[in-house]
């Protein structure tokens, strides 16, 4: 079943008329065609499956046969922070993230991270982008809510916006000296569950060239103690991808 994202409103026997993008995208790449169906997704967790009853040069019109409510995000809810890297790099977690359940990515600037900063219309121009990568990745696995990407930010603001989401575990990936596995460290963060409710869980990945001395010492302060994910060295897209489903499969978020 194709999906597709489309912010609306509609009832059961409604007609909906497509066009300009939305038209492009789903008749014209897509190959849609008369008589099929497909549905729609908006923000409110709803999936409106539509039949297609014509086709014209510039539009479509469809008519909801079936709506149905999407399930949300189980919690915990999980909160990506991650050293800027390579455009092409973040690009690639991002639709990763989407597709693993990622409730929303917090990009930063570290010490050693690929890129230091961004000016407002690169913001603008690379978030626009961005964004596009999001709605296809809902689209195709289907979940019935967007990722939040913010805008990224330097190290010295890092304690505002992690404490912004009152997260109450965070797995710190660090390639240096670590007393903690990540077993141990889910093993802590049960047991810890077992008194006090985990509603956010946060991961935290630095940049290729891992983090500073003081920004190790910064995230110690925050009661984050580095967590190895073993002797190889992984890149920043593995590492997350490692993190994602590390947490997925322990908290049985993967659940239906």
């Amino acid at each position: 079943m194709r999906r597709y994202w489309h912010d609306v409103q509609l009832k059961i026997a409604e007609q909906l008329t497509i066009d300009k993008d939305l038209f492009h995208h789903i008749f014209d790449v897509c190959r849609v065609e008369k008589n099929q169906h497909f549905e729609l997704l908006n923000s409110s967790g709803q999936g409106f499956l539509v039949h297609v009853d014509t086709i014209e040069k510039k539009r479509a019109t469809v008519t909801v046969i079936e709506i149905r409510k999407i399930p949300e995000l189980k919690k915990p809810h999980i909160h990506l922070f991650i050293s800027m890297p390579k455009f092409s790099t973040l690009e690639a977690v991002i639709e990763k993230s989407v597709e693993l359940g990622v409730h929303s990515i917090h990009p930063f600037y570290s010490d050693y991270s690929f890129v230091k900063s961004m000016t407002e219309k690169d913001w603008l121009h690379k978030h626009e982008r961005w964004q596009k990568i999001i709605i296809s990745a809902t689209q195709q696995s289907g979940r019935g809510e967007l990722m939040r990407l913010e805008k990224p930010f330097a190290w010295k603001d890092f304690v505002k916006h992690f404490n912004q989401f009152e997260i109450s575990k965070c797995l710190f990936f660090y390639e240096g000296d670590s007393a903690l596995n990540a077993k141990q460290a889910i093993s802590q963060f049960k047991e810890y569950g077992k008194t006090n409710p985990i509603s956010s869980i946060g991961l935290v990945i630095g940049s290729e060239g891992g983090f500073s001395t003081n920004e190790i010492n910064s995230l110690s302060d925050l009661g984050l103690s580095p967590v190895t994910l073993g002797s190889q060295v992984l890149r920043v897209e593995t590492a997350c991808l490692s993190g994602l489903s590390i947490l997925k499969y322990e908290f049985d978020l993967m659940e239906a």
